[in-house]
This record gives structure tokens, C-alpha cells and sequence, in this order.
């Protein structure tokens, strides 16, 4: 069972961008189990275990930390995992949320920043890749030099797309777009 205020989320977000806005903490988690819950010296094993902090993600940029356990989001309980994933869908890239923490057995209150799988708050149109009709990666220090340029993302595959449209294949390198210089697929982005 999905509850209605995802369905039309997940609605709302395919008919405005052509894809789904999905927000991202940053983190690995786990439910927190007794073992968890006796190292950590909490009453009882209830809560999301953060296992793992992402370098650059929201939760990081928040003030997170390893070992720490969520146990609110906003001010719904969350006492395992797939209730804080719940929780989390039913934002975008972009919102601030605050995020209750156990640390030390002290409750703590973080504002988070949400971010996309890119790793920026911005709203994710549809695949860009599908868009453009290809695939793209970084080029080698050793090809940038070969050429004598100092960016660049090379197309690696092509299908039928804008790209293709334009004229242009597979071995192109985008140096820029709009004039600005790309140096990493998710710089095409």
C-alpha cells in the first residue's frame, strides 16, 4: 500500500517535469536493532541507525553524523526504516526538513536541505540523457592534451535524440553549453 499523498506526489511531479522528484538524505541506514540500541546505550531499540554519511550530501551538509539515530522527521515519529524512506518521498529536492537525531543520548534538531541524486537542491527534468539521445564521460588529462583543450565530456553512445538531430556523433566532445564550460557528465545535467 502506497499512502495517497505519495501517489499524488509522484502524479503531480510526472506531469510537471516528465520525471519523479525524488529527495535525497545522504545517508545508509539501518533499522536500530538490540545490539545497536545497547552500544549506543538507548532505552529501548527503536529509531534509524545512520550507518554511513554521504560526502556532499544533504545530511553532511546538515551537521549528521555516523551512529547517529533519526528519530523524527519533521514531527513524525520514525522508529525504522522504511518509515523514514516514507517520510523522505514525500519531499523534493530543494525543501528543508528538520531532522531529530539521537546523539549521545541527547535529542538534537537538524534543518536539512534536501538534495536530488546529483547532488544539487534543483528540480531534475526529465533523463537528460533521454532527452539528447546519449550517454556521456569524462575526457582523459592525456586526451584533453592531445587536443589542447582544458574541459570537455565526450559522447561515448548516441541514439535518436536532439544530439543525433544536430548533426552531431558519437566522439564528439562538448566543450561548452550556452558558454559554458562542461567538464563532467553531470555538468551536462
Amino acid at each position: 500500500a502506497v499512502p495517497v499523498t505519495i501517489v499524488k506526489k509522484v502524479v503531480e511531479d510526472l506531469m510537471e517535469y516528465g520525471t519523479v522528484q525524488r529527495a535525497l538524505l545522504g545517508v545508509n541506514i539501518q533499522d536500530v536493532d538490540a545490539k545497536i540500541a545497547e552500544e549506543l546505550d538507548l532505552e529501548k531499540p527503536e529509531g534509524v541507525y545512520v550507518a554511513n554519511v554521504n560526502k556532499g550530501s544533504a545530511a553532511e551538509d546538515a551537521g549528521i553524523k555516523v551512529k547517529d539515530v533519526i528519530v523524527k522527521i519533521n514531527e513524525t515519529k520514525v522508529e525504522k526504516v522504511s518509515e523514514l524512506q516514507e517520510q523522505i518521498s514525500r519531499f523534493s529536492p530543494g525543501d528543508k526538513i528538520s531532522v531529530w537525531v539521537m546523539r549521545d543520548n541527547k535529542l538534537k534538531k537538524f534543518l536539512v536541505e534536501l538534495k536530488n541524486s546529483l547532488g544539487t537542491t534543483e528540480v531534475v527534468n526529465r533523463n537528460i540523457n533521454d532527452v539528447l539521445g546519449a550517454t556521456f564521460a569524462e575526457v582523459s588529462d592525456e586526451l584533453k592534451e592531445e587536443l589542447n583543450i582544458k574541459n570537455g565530456v565526450e559522447i561515448t553512445n548516441l541514439s535518436s535524440g536532439k544530439l543525433m538531430k544536430a548533426g552531431i556523433r558519437k566522439g564528439f566532445i562538448i566543450t561548452h553549453i550556452n558558454r559554458k564550460e562542461v567538464d563532467s557528465p553531470k555538468e551536462i545535467q
